[in-house]
């Protein structure tokens, strides 16, 4: 793979990894206020948001010469 996509891969892990930290907090927020309908939206965002962190952590690993950081 090329620089340009490992680069791309990695720009990619950092702003999944936020989303999931937007998600988690929105999710926490609305649990403490006891809003079931907007626990259930805020809990399937939190679902889409840690899905395409693990695509972007698998977009990674595809991209990386380090054979042990593949395996993880």
């Amino acid at each position: 793979m090329g620089v340009f996509q490992a680069e791309s891969a990695a720009l990619q892990l950092g702003s999944t990894s936020k989303n999931v930290g937007f998600a988690m907090a929105q999710l926490l927020s609305a649990a403490a206020q006891g809003n079931e309908n907007y626990t259930g939206i805020a809990a399937r965002n939190t679902s889409s948001a840690l899905r395409d962190l693990t695509m972007s952590v698998r977009g990674v690993a595809a991209t990386t010469n380090n054979r042990d950081t593949q395996t993880k």
